[in-house]
């Protein structure tokens, strides 16, 4: 791998965040959380923002099917924001679901930012 990451950056955190939403649908949530973490940490560190944004999401989607909003919701922001810096407009649209399914689980109300930026998406994605 490490020759793969010498020309592709984020090569290696691509792999995990890949292995990450595989484990999450075959129900493997402790192992998709741990890959997940381990792939945002290693795009956090080589810089990759793309690799940064579906890793958080992905951490964001397996604490979510685990049960805990809060964790859920945390990753989902980071995921979010680092989407947001790279114009990741489907990333963008998947972290807001996430943000949106964790308050309403909780009886709360979506932020208004968030409706405004999902709003905001649907045009882009229109032109």
């Amino acid at each position: 791998m490490s020759a793969l990451e010498s020309s592709v950056p984020g090569a290696r955190s691509k792999h995990l965040v890949i292995a990450s939403h595989a484990l999450r649908e075959h129900g493997r949530l402790a192992d998709a959380v741990d890959h997940a973490e381990r792939a945002h940490t290693l795009s956090l560190a080589q810089g990759v923002v793309m690799g940064r944004a579906w890793a958080a999401l992905n951490a964001a989607a397996a604490w979510l099917q685990v049960g805990d909003l809060a964790t859920a919701s945390l990753w989902a922001r980071r995921s979010l924001a680092a989407a947001s810096s790279a114009r990741m407009v489907d990333c963008e649209r998947l972290a807001i679901g996430v943000l949106c399914v964790a308050a309403a689980s909780q009886g709360a109300a979506v932020e208004p930012q968030f409706r405004a930026r999902l709003d905001d998406c649907r045009s882009v994605s229109a032109s």
